[in-house]
């Protein structure tokens, strides 16, 4: 049985990975080149599981979380303290507000307005229009994606590329709580052909779901791109210079996979190991 990783530590691990700053050098070396002083640092994690696709809202038989939080981001993010806090949005919505409006019928409406600038992995601009695209994939028959929240969307547009609108059926308290795993956005510009295909030939759904996107061509918008994916053995992110929050000041994370609990203890003696994430090394 797999554990989650709790909410908090999850938030915490990522906030270290985008805002750990490099430790400096030796004293001795202060008169080095400041080529030589900046050189790139990666922090390598252990998971004793691979996972098959990165995409946060994509089913599977192994706790995703844990590796796909580092390449997606969401609208909100809970920081370590448990507080709910913007992430690509400017703000939150606000209760009794025109951000966050209760209609006596119980049905609700979010607005969201989005950070300036945002872009995926590949450069591309992200605007609202991928939330709603977004909508469309993950309530379409694939069945292949978390329910929750959307479940309770009713519709999802965007009037404009920076304001999303969120349409409720029924009143849901936690409406300001869309991280990456509960409703993050899907690159319109890589998908929306193929998604087309599919719908005119639904019973079909295969094309589609092997895209290479859902793994080793994935294009995110988090903390940190996709640099390269070696099955069975390790996956890279680089940082991303155009994250919501900032570029992080890691350079590199690598991600590796032990599936013995042996190699895993050898490799966190032998220092070859920075960091290993939950159930990766049972006691």
């Amino acid at each position: 049985m797999d554990l989650h990783l709790p909410v908090r530590a999850l938030s915490t691990l990522v906030l270290m990975l985008a805002a750990c700053t490099p430790t400096s050098g030796p004293r001795e070396q202060a008169a080095e080149p400041v080529q030589q002083q900046s050189a790139s640092r990666a922090l390598v994690m252990a998971v004793n599981t691979e996972v098959k696709t990165l995409a946060a809202k994509m089913l599977g038989p192994t706790n995703p979380e844990r590796t796909t939080r580092i390449f997606n981001a969401g609208l909100s993010l809970v920081d370590a303290q448990g507080v709910v806090r913007p992430y690509m949005a400017e703000a939150l919505p606000q209760l009794n507000s025109d951000s966050w409006r209760v209609f006596p019928d119980g049905r609700m409406e979010t607005t969201w307005k989005l950070r300036p600038g945002l872009t995926w992995h590949d450069g591309t601009p992200l605007s609202a229009e991928d939330f709603a695209f977004g909508y469309r994939v993950y309530t379409s028959p694939l069945a292949v994606f978390s329910a929750k929240p959307q479940h309770l969307m009713s519709e999802v547009s965007a009037p404009d590329p920076t304001t999303l609108i969120i349409t409720w059926s029924r009143s849901y308290p936690d409406a300001t709580q869309l991280s990456s795993t509960e409703f993050g956005p899907l690159p319109r510009h890589l998908l929306e052909p193929q998604f087309s295909s599919y719908l005119q030939d639904a019973a079909n759904p295969e094309p589609f779901l092997a895209l290479r996107y859902w793994s080793t061509e994935f294009v995110g918008n988090g903390p940190f791109r996709l640099a390269s994916w070696d099955a069975g053995i390790q996956m890279e992110g680089a940082a991303f210079d155009g994250h919501p929050l900032g570029r992080p000041k890691i350079d590199r994370v690598v991600i590796r996979f032990f599936t013995d609990n042996n190699v895993t203890l050898t490799n966190i003696l032998a220092g070859n190991v920075d960091l290993t994430m939950i159930q990766t090394l049972p006691f």
